[in-house]
């Protein structure tokens, strides 16, 4: 899913490429908001979207529970 939202927003095909942005995210759990909002240049075209900037706050939420969690365990 990660590819198929990189190859539309490469394309500037925006709604499809958050769509499948958001099943990376929500659905396969890939939360490495940093990597998707500094370092991915596909993505490039949808960083400056709304809905791109909310669901990469999901993301960071998530990672930061999962840290949190990591570091409570160890």
């Amino acid at each position: 899913s990660y590819l198929m939202a990189s190859a539309y927003a490469l394309v500037g095909e925006e709604e499809q490429a958050l769509s499948w942005m958001e099943h990376t995210v929500r659905v396969r759990g890939w939360i490495d908001y940093v990597y998707f909002t500094r370092h991915d240049r596909f993505l490039e075209r949808v960083r400056g979207t709304r809905r791109f900037g909310e669901l990469m706050g999901l993301a960071r939420e998530r990672y930061e529970r999962f840290t949190e969690a990591k570091t409570l365990a160890g």
